[in-house]
């Protein structure tokens, strides 16, 4: 008499042995299927804080220009204050500048420095 052997399958968090309570099951318990999707996510929960962290750390170099009167900062300078320049809210190529805003401060790019640092007006 020929039978089918079912493949016992696994948990996809612990690799542990499913005990079937509905078809579709793919964890052995919640705490499994809660590890799985929190790893899963977490990358890109963690690439989103990296990047909001560098987005304020930027804001508070040129925030520091602006408390000192100027307008202006040499790139390397702002470098080791914490500056990344491949980072802002928002660059446009004008005219072989670089117009970018970093939230509610804007500037100039250039390849040695950061000028034209002003702050946009509330409204």
């Amino acid at each position: 008499m020929a039978y089918e052997q079912k493949e016992k399958e696994a948990c996809l968090e612990c690799g542990g042995e499913l005990y079937r309570s509905r078809k579709g099951q793919k964890f052995c318990c919640e705490s499994c299927k809660n590890r799985f999707h929190n790893r899963r996510v977490s990358s890109s929960r963690n690439f989103r804080l990296k990047t909001i962290h560098a987005l304020e750390k930027n804001y508070m170099v040129l925030d520091s220009v602006l408390r000192d009167g100027e307008e202006s900062i040499d790139l390397m300078l702002a470098r080791t204050l914490g500056y990344d320049e491949k980072l802002m809210t928002s660059c446009i190529r004008m005219r072989g500048f670089m117009l970018c805003s970093c939230f509610d401060i804007t500037f100039i790019q250039g390849p040695t420095k950061l000028r034209s640092i002003t702050r946009a007006e509330k409204r």
